[in-house]
């Protein structure tokens, strides 16, 4: 019984063994293999156009109508 125990400790000590060496190989590999793909340069956003006063009045009306409107609906 105990050579058994003892065998069965060899074995799972070996396979922790083999699976942190493989996790260790792929993770020095792994920047190797990332450094052969340029990063994407990142798009840059075109400044949007500035509201204009009157539609930003017509917004604000609508937000408040929107916001009387449920108001009104919960109570």
């Amino acid at each position: 019984m105990l050579k058994d125990g003892f065998e069965l400790m060899i074995v799972g000590m070996g396979v922790v063994f083999a699976f942190l060496t493989l996790l260790v190989l792929c993770l020095t590999v792994a920047p190797r293999i990332l450094r052969r793909f340029p990063d994407e340069e990142p798009s840059t956003p075109q400044p949007s156009q500035p509201l204009s006063r009157a539609s930003s009045r017509g917004l604000v009306a609508a937000a408040v109508a929107a916001a009387q409107r449920t108001r009104d609906q919960a109570s």
